[in-house]
């Protein structure tokens, strides 16, 4: 190309318009931007200053009964637990008056001592809302009754049975609680799980943290569905801070159909409970004899099935407490103090036959 030649275009209307456009796209491309990070920054404000909604609190689980004498613990593995020194008693239609008196140590029951005589035998039950005795006073527990049975046999010991159950309690929160028990001092001669509920841990009425998310973010896969490109942390920190982010795991979990969303929960609950359960009888099985048990447990009773699937993998002995009776009231969650009588004696002639009863 000569000297003073040029290959300069002389813009055309048409390239104008090209860049006005291009240049309206790129500004209304920011503004769009900016007005959804507007109505996302308000929308967060506005479901922060209110209630959890509906679709939210269906999926986390709270626990509404006694809650007088529960308290809410820090401790994301716990979430709640008895009250130590509460004491309440409970008038229903249903029931009679019924006493609940949590000792010192914060077992229901009895004032205990950590310290333990030579001739005394230490089994200490921890359990869900059965084990705690929900529709019993404090004397008519399994605990309790089992107590008696044991002192009544004449041993040359005296047996003290501590009441460790606490309502809604899964076998993780039981094994957080026993490790608690072992690290005081406790000395127990038998430590029992008696398991009824596998599913997630539940937050005491009036006391739902979601700050615990982030704490232990396997809490979240315990109530919803994760998104697997996210990592975990991730995931929780996002679901403890944004309510949009909570009300779409909420949203995309009750998508789901209701036999597959407790299936994927309950496998999701399952392996933590395995891992802390698996964890507890490894650190403690050299200290003291170790099992869990399902009662009254049924041939026909998915329960002791997968309770199972937490036990044997984490290495503990399962025990299916049967009663000998078939009536309605031996099936109940919370039976009458008659019916615990009954299975406290199963669970001693099992406890005998184990050898468990032996130094």
């Amino acid at each position: 190309m000569s000297e003073g030649m040029h290959n300069d275009v002389t813009p055309t209307p048409r390239h104008f318009l090209l860049r006005a456009w291009r240049f309206f796209l790129r500004r209304q491309a920011l503004v769009l931007s900016l007005l959804v990070v507007v109505a996302v920054a308000v929308a967060e404000v506005a479901l922060h200053h209110r209630p959890l909604p509906a679709s939210v609190r269906e999926l986390i689980w709270v626990q509404a009964m006694d809650p007088e004498v529960h308290e809410a613990d820090a401790d994301p593995r716990l979430l709640m637990k008895l009250k130590p020194g509460a004491q309440r008693v409970y008038e229903t239609p249903d029931h009679p008056p019924r006493t609940v008196s949590v000792n010192a140590l914060g077992f229901r029951g009895p004032e205990r001592s950590l310290a333990k005589g030579e001739n005394v035998f230490r089994i200490v039950i921890f359990g869900s809302s059965t084990a705690y005795g929900a529709a019993v006073s404090d004397d008519r527990t399994l605990s309790a009754h089992l107590e008696r049975i044991l002192n009544e046999r004449g041993d040359p010991v005296t047996y003290e049975v501590w009441n460790g159950g606490v309502s809604a309690y899964n076998p993780s929160q039981m094994a957080v609680l026993a490790a608690r028990t072992m690290a005081a001092g406790a000395q127990p001669d038998v430590v029992l799980f008696h398991i009824g509920l596998i599913g997630a841990r539940a937050f005491l009425i009036g006391h739902v943290d979601l700050n615990q998310f982030t704490a232990d973010p396997s809490m979240v896969g315990e109530y919803f569905f994760t998104p697997s490109f996210l990592p975990a942390k991730a995931t929780a920190w996002l679901a403890a801070h944004s309510r949009l982010f909570l009300l779409t795991l909420a949203h995309f979990t009750r998508m789901a159909d209701a036999e597959e969303r407790e299936q994927r929960l309950r496998e999701t609950a399952i392996m933590h409970h395995r891992a802390v359960l698996g964890d507890f009888v490894r650190a403690y099985r050299d200290r003291t004899r170790l099992a869990a048990f399902v009662a009254p447990c049924y041939e026909q009773d998915d329960t002791a099935f997968f309770v199972r699937q937490v036990t044997e993998p984490a290495g503990l002995a399962q025990w299916c407490v049967a009663a000998d009776h078939d009536e309605p009231e031996y099936r109940l969650e919370h039976p009458p103090g008659y019916v615990y009588a009954h299975l406290a004696e199963k669970l001693a002639e099992r406890l005998d036959r184990e050898g468990y009863l032996t130094r």
